[in-house]
């Protein structure tokens, strides 16, 4: 055992130095087909919830990459929404993930609920940008009305792995979320002010912040 000690921490040392497993490449016609994702029209009205469901037994495997994913979204599986994005080159995934927001954001009724938004939040594939934070927000300003945020408070509250909680960063993130939304009393208490508001990086952002605390 003491001769393999050295040869295990060796092989520990080696593996903590490896880079961060990149997704597969795609063969060209599974990008073509996600690249289809980049031009879809995401909704989910009522008649398109159904039709995925009607088709859900019978999407499987050999079905279009596209296909999976459009079904996915229209029956909320978040969870493999999530997964396909984090799979695919991180441009596509990204590109996709904005459209998504995009399509959903400018639609006062695009048939999601508060924890579709959420779990739609937590399946970016990678930090929420500023721009999808803001879309994020308009989604649930659409949902929930300022008199009933109660179920929002609850939610960022217990947080998310993107939003809420404890984690500093993440509070950031809700207070921007909710601010977009038009829950400005609510966002309060998630900014941060004083030192921490100094410790915000981007410059930007920091004024901003200081600016609507100050109003």
């Amino acid at each position: 055992m003491r001769l393999l000690r050295p040869f295990l921490c060796a092989a520990l040392v080696l593996a903590a130095t490896l880079p961060a497993q990149q997704s597969a490449p795609l063969d060209v016609k599974t990008q073509q087909q996600y690249e289809r994702l980049l031009r879809h029209r995401y909704t989910r009205d009522l008649t398109e919830v159904f039709a995925a469901m009607e088709k859900s037994a019978k999407t499987d495997a050999r079905a279009a990459a596209d296909t999976r994913f459009i079904s996915a979204f229209r029956l909320g599986d978040w969870a493999q929404v999530r997964a396909e994005l984090a799979s695919l080159p991180p441009e596509l995934g990204r590109g996709i993930y904005d459209k998504m927001l995009s399509d959903l954001a400018e639609r006062p009724k695009s048939g999601v609920r508060i924890e579709d938004i959420f779990a739609l939040a937590d399946a970016a594939p990678g930090e929420l940008n500023d721009l999808e934070l803001r879309k994020i927000g308009q989604m649930l300003g659409q949902v929930v009305s300022p008199n009933e945020s109660f179920w929002i408070a609850d939610r960022m509250s217990r947080g998310t792995e993107k939003l809420g909680g404890k984690d500093p960063a993440r509070r950031l993130a809700a207070g921007r979320v909710l601010l977009a939304g038009g829950f400005r009393d609510l966002a309060k208490a998630y900014l941060p002010d004083g030192a921490d508001l100094d410790n915000v990086a981007d410059e930007g952002l920091r004024q901003e912040i200081a600016a609507f605390l100050a109003a």
